[in-house]
């Protein structure tokens, strides 16, 4: 449960709305659209946190969306506080250490009280 609170609060909180710009390296036909090659990216992770077709209440604090149904953690897509891009060279550089750090902190701080 304190890994959904700590995933929950990175989704709702969303201190980071816009993730670092990038350029696109050829033409891409992107939904009908065609964005020419250099076109500078910048991806709004602010939509895909509030978007109701991931979560089913995005204007409210709600561990549950990181839980089954049985109470156990899952992993959502959705999910992108770290920006975009998987263990590649757009993955955010810092993320294993400060998911750490937000669990020991949090962790922390509950067992404290």
């Amino acid at each position: 449960y304190t890994e959904a609170v700590i995933h929950e609060i990175q989704r709702f909180a969303n201190i980071v709305p816009m993730g670092v710009s990038r350029s696109t390296p050829s033409d891409v036909n992107f939904r009908g659209y065609v964005i020419p090659k250099g076109t500078e990216i910048i991806p709004l992770l602010t939509s895909a946190l509030n978007d109701e077709l991931h979560w089913k209440t995005p204007d409210r604090f709600n561990p549950s969306h990181f839980l089954d149904a049985n109470g156990n953690f899952i992993r959502r897509e959705a999910f992108i506080p770290f920006s975009i891009g998987k263990r590649g060279r757009r993955a955010c550089l810092g993320e294993g250490l400060a998911k750490m750090e937000l669990f020991l902190f949090f962790s922390g701080l509950l067992r404290k009280f």
